[in-house]
């Protein structure tokens, strides 16, 4: 399972769903940067791939980007 895949099925894992909005706010990103990460058209580079590697407490991983 890639990246992507694991941190959008992540957000909708819980009751209610993380909004996007307040998951780019907690890491420090742009909605539309995470947008495109979740639509598939970019990837994070490292340094917000290991933001999200803790905030999703090691649910996605670094390695989960690397095709």
């Amino acid at each position: 399972m890639n990246g992507r895949t694991k941190l959008a099925e992540w957000m909708n894992g819980f009751d209610p769903p993380v909004r996007q909005s307040d998951f780019c706010r907690h890491i420090g990103i742009d909605k539309s940067y995470l947008s495109r990460i979740l639509g598939g058209k970019q990837r994070p580079g490292l340094t917000v791939a290991v933001q999200i590697e803790s905030a999703t407490l090691g649910r996605v991983v670094p390695a989960d980007w690397v095709e």
